[in-house]
């Protein structure tokens, strides 16, 4: 859940956010806690930088179609097919997803660069998908794949919620 976006905040509130445990000891230049904000080793960071941070990535998928024959993609591709609302996922170390989609058997998850750990479910809509149960292939191509009939977004047109649980 994001942190309070007003009021006090302690270090302890934003070490939960980051996953800690509360009541342990943490600080400011903790890389979890950095990654929250986006802040790299060292950074002056104020206490109001922290205002409604979120351990976890949401964005807004607009679905597109992919039509490759018999063969129907259905969800976002960077500058392919569909569009998101946000690419970039701070506190996955600044990675940027490129694709989400449903191909009539499969769902999948691209992001370059990603290594095989730091998250542990990703969601469409209401369907969620973790990350222990995927393929997955290396981490420069950083492709999850989980296996499925059906369509996670429960549509084929329109808008939908992903959010990656970090």
């Amino acid at each position: 859940m994001p942190l309070q976006t007003s009021g006090t905040i302690s270090l302890n509130d934003i070490h939960v956010e980051a996953g800690g445990s509360s009541g342990s000891q943490a600080s400011l230049n903790d890389a979890d806690i950095r990654a929250l904000i986006g802040k790299s080793s060292g950074a002056q960071m104020g206490f109001s930088e922290w205002y409604g941070a979120s351990a976890n990535w949401t964005a807004t998928v607009t679905i597109g179609i992919l039509s490759a024959g018999k063969l129907n993609v259905y969800g976002y591709n960077a500058g392919t097919y569909g569009s998101i609302s946000d690419t970039t996922i701070n506190s996955f170390g600044n990675r940027t997803i490129n694709s989400v989609f449903w191909n009539g058997s499969s769902a999948g998850v691209t992001i370059p660069g990603a290594p095989n750990s730091g998250w542990t479910r990703f969601i469409i809509h209401s369907t969620s998908f973790y990350r222990t149960q995927a393929t997955h292939f290396n981490s420069s191509t950083g492709m999850w794949l989980w296996s499925t009939t059906t369509n996670p977004f429960a549509a084929i047109s329109g808008t939908r919620t992903v959010q990656m649980i970090i």
